[in-house]
């Protein structure tokens, strides 16, 4: 479904969105959902018109953001890019979102590129640390791609649930400023519904910690 002429919702991945932004740059996608969807993905971008894939950006490396990018990589040969910080996520135990463990143990890991710079592609890569150690979101022609940082229900902006999150004021400050840092219309987040507004931040939520 396009929710904008040149941005996409892979109706396939419903509970853990991929959107797909297709300009000058090519086709970017914006993580890639839980393994094992990788071939329905690319039939439904297929028929959309929106393959060869040319990047895939995560947002985080949560197993339901990173699960088909191997294949996307292998088939494409684009490159697969997330920040310094959750790149060291990767290698560091502690900073993982448990402190323990691989995040790419039961997912097939791609060759991983550091984003340099605050854009790639055209779109704005906005810092958004809390969920996990370097998750970031992304802003494209007044859309913000907030993956894990909100998410939505029934029209409403809501908390993640505070067992994925793993600082939970370090999250509440990144809502913050993400807020201050990007004008948006339109929010697409990885876990509901797109929803037409211009900030994120509810202060009732933050009243009743």
């Amino acid at each position: 479904m396009f929710v904008r002429p040149n941005i996409y919702k892979v109706e396939c991945t419903d509970g853990s969105y991929v959107f797909a932004i297709q300009n000058q740059e090519g086709v970017t996608l914006i993580d890639s959902h839980f393994p094992g969807k990788a071939e329905e993905i690319d039939a439904e971008l297929t028929k959309a018109g929106l393959t060869p894939v040319s990047r895939i950006l995560f947002t985080h490396v949560d197993m339901d953001h990173t699960g088909n990018a191997a294949f996307f990589q292998r088939k494409y040969g684009c490159k697969v890019y997330l920040s310094a910080r959750e790149f060291e996520s990767t290698t560091d135990p502690v900073k993982t979102k448990r402190g323990k463990g691989d995040p790419f143990e039961k997912v097939e890991k791609p060759e991983l590129t550091v984003l340099e710079g605050n854009e790639i592609a055209g779109i704005k890569v906005i810092p958004a640390y809390g969920h996990t150690y370097g998750h970031v979101c992304y802003l494209f022609e007044g859309v913000l791609f907030a993956g894990d940082l909100i998410c939505t229900e029934n029209g409403v902006i809501k908390e993640m649930a505070l067992q994925y999150i793993r600082d939970r004021e370090q999250s509440w400050e990144a809502i913050e400023k993400v807020d201050e840092q990007a004008t948006f219309d339109l929010l697409c987040p990885s876990h509901g519904e797109p929803l037409a507004c211009s900030k994120i931040t509810v202060s009732e939520w933050r009243e009743g910690r």
